[in-house]
C-alpha cells in the first residue's frame, strides 16, 4: 500500500461511466486552500469540493448541487480511479 497519495492526486481530466468528461482543478473557496472545482464537459458545474490532508486514502466531498447534494469519492491506490459513495466511477486520462 503506497502512502505517496495526497488530494492533489484528485487533479486533472477524468471520464465518468457514460463517457462525459469531467475536470477537477483546485481553487480557493471563502478564502481557503483544500477546495477543488468540479466541471462536466456538457455542462454541469462548475461545483465545489474538498479534500483535506492526513486523511488515507484520499477522499474527495463534492456538493452536486444538481444531484442530491454531498458525494464522496475515494482515490485509489494507483490514483487512476475515483469510486464514488453513489455507485459512479470516474478513470482518470
Amino acid at each position: 500500500m503506497s502512502n505517496n497519495l495526497t488530494a492533489i492526486g484528485f487533479v486533472g481530466e477524468w471520464k465518468d461511466l457514460n463517457g462525459t468528461l469531467i475536470t477537477v482543478v483546485p481553487t480557493s473557496f471563502k478564502g481557503n486552500d483544500g477546495y477543488y472545482e468540479v466541471k462536466y464537459s456538457n455542462g454541469r458545474g462548475p461545483f465545489i469540493g474538498s479534500s483535506f490532508s492526513g486523511v488515507y486514502p484520499p477522499v474527495l466531498d463534492v456538493d452536486f448541487t444538481d444531484d442530491g447534494g454531498d458525494k464522496s469519492g475515494q482515490l485509489s491506490e494507483n490514483g487512476e480511479l475515483i469510486k464514488w459513495n453513489n455507485g459512479t466511477e470516474w478513470g482518470k486520462l
